[in-house]
């Protein structure tokens, strides 16, 4: 798959939470604290085939990453 996104943290998935249409998966990066969750339609969802604790690559695009102040 091609994206604009610079770095692909390692993570693994948390948790799935599978709905009539849509799909919200939660993965952690590894070796960190650091959270993340995504939401996908079924059709994609279905075709990645994912499950708890599978090891994936998290990839953000930064226009959707909330900034917070110090």
């Amino acid at each position: 798959m091609k994206h604009g996104a610079r770095h692909e943290p390692p993570a693994a998935v948390t948790a799935i939470k599978r709905g009539a249409v849509m799909c919200p998966v939660d993965v952690k990066l590894v070796g960190t604290h650091y959270k993340m969750s995504s939401v996908l339609t079924l059709k994609p969802f279905g075709a990645m085939g994912l499950k708890t604790g599978d090891r994936v690559n998290a990839i953000a695009n930064a226009r959707n990453v909330p900034r917070t102040k110090n």
